[in-house]
């Protein structure tokens, strides 16, 4: 569902196309580490502990993603993430959903839409990591998919995103 969630297109040199940056100057195309296709999005730690935060809106082909959200539906998303040389001693990255207000986005049973990658576990290969986003009976109108550090990455040390997906996922059984 999403668009550029390989990150290989960026028109303008700060920002991947189909992506907003909210917060931080700290990003970068890197097309010499990549899990698949021809770029990475590169996030880099400075002195200044900037809290990198990009989004991509739901709902709009133009600038975001054309797919919306189906309310009570569950859906899948995944990304690939690693480091640079040296494993950084501090960061956090969180993916959720959120609203207009940047606020999360709850399931029907109260359950935040959001998953922490701790950076300092990863290696120098591309890991992948994986979520169940659930959405709420009423879907706000404006919804976004959120990337963004949650604790700075330590200055001067890079990680490496790529090859985003959300999907919605299959019910096997829908009764009992």
């Amino acid at each position: 569902m999403l668009t550029n969630s390989g990150f290989d297109t960026w028109t303008v040199a700060t920002v991947p196309d189909n992506w907003t940056l909210v917060i931080g100057g700290n990003i970068a195309r890197d097309t010499g580490i990549t899990f698949a296709g021809t770029a990475s999005l590169r996030i880099t730690g400075d002195a200044g502990g900037t809290l990198t935060q990009i989004k991509q809106l739901f709902g709009d082909g133009t600038t975001g993603t054309s797919g919306d959200l189906d309310p009570l539906t569950q859906y899948a998303f995944n990304i690939y993430v690693r480091r640079d040389g040296t494993a950084p001693g501090a960061g956090v990255l969180t993916v959720d959903l959120v609203d207009s207000l940047d606020v999360v986005i709850q399931d029907a049973n109260g359950i935040a839409n959001t998953v922490n990658i701790d950076l300092t576990t990863l290696t120098v290969n591309f890991a992948s990591y994986s979520v169940a986003f659930r959405t709420p009976l009423i879907v706000p109108s404006t919804v976004y998919i959120r990337i963004r550090l949650s604790t700075a990455l330590t200055s001067g040390r890079s990680v490496y995103l790529d090859t985003a997906a959300l999907g919605s996922m299959q019910t096997l059984y829908g009764d009992g």
